[in-house]
């Protein structure tokens, strides 16, 4: 269809409501859990009752419940994390790379400075300047894109979308920061692109993974060698898996 030009889309109407109602149920449910536990992407999957399965998508709660809450700086999945996590007791921060694969006007973001007065409730150490662009811009352009308003008429003007093998080499660092946290289950919320690539990496011969609206699914992630984890051995050794439990944002 055609873009409506629409940057930095909020949510919907309907995008609140589902949040609202994934609020509802998140504390408490099981849902599937995808464990790759030699680390070559191989993976077996669980489902609540432990029986091994292919990936169902969409409607599972999250348990555990996560220690932080790692979102893109995107304003509708910065209203779902909010809206559904607020209060819970755990931290949501923003982490740039999660953003969507940019192809349309609504993956073009907005600066951190309008994002921390809007959702003061989130941190935003991780865009630490407040004027400049964090998204992906157009190279190419002359004179180049350093503001959003620029970022804004380019797009209008002539459009431009990200490269998948850009997305993909954002899905890896995303994958090794993950490896890295010290957490033992993590939420991310972010967007069903994004996702999408991120879970071919971590099941590559699985089912593909597309999340509906507040989808949720989650993977077992087993801790980093010793010597990438720059840890004394002992403790990496004894590291338990990590658990990232991915959810899907509302509709925008």
């Amino acid at each position: 269809g055609i873009d409506p030009m629409m940057f930095d889309a909020p949510l919907s109407a309907l995008g609140v409501r589902q949040v609202t109602e994934l609020r509802a149920t998140v504390f408490g449910c099981s849902g599937d859990v995808h464990e790759d536990r030699n680390g070559d992407g191989a993976e077996e999957h669980a489902d609540a009752d432990g029986d091994s399965d292919s990936h169902r998508g969409g409607g599972s709660c999250l348990s555990p419940m996560p220690e932080v809450v790692l979102v893109s700086p995107l304003t509708r999945t910065l209203q779902t994390a909010v809206g559904c996590f607020a209060g819970a007791g755990v931290g949501i921060e923003v982490m740039p790379n999660l953003r969507e694969h940019l192809t349309e006007s609504c993956d073009v973001g907005r600066p951190a400075k309008d994002l921390v007065a809007d959702f003061p409730s989130v941190s935003f150490s991780a865009l630490a300047n407040g004027e400049g662009v964090w998204w992906y811009v157009d190279p190419d352009a002359d004179p180049p894109l350093v503001s959003a308003e620029s970022c804004r008429r380019d797009f209008m003007t002539y459009g431009f979308v990200e490269p998948e093998a850009v997305a993909r080499e954002r899905v890896a660092a995303v994958l090794d920061a993950l490896r890295r946290r010290p957490e033992k289950t993590i939420a991310l919320v972010g967007h069903a692109d994004f996702f999408h690539m991120l879970a071919a990496c971590l099941d590559p011969r699985g089912q593909e993974l597309w999340l509906e609206n507040c989808g949720v699914a989650s993977y077992t992630l087993p801790p980093l060698p010793p010597a990438m984890r720059r840890v004394p051995a002992s403790t990496a050794c004894t590291a338990p898996p990590r658990t990232s439990t991915v959810t899907g944002s509302a509709a925008p």
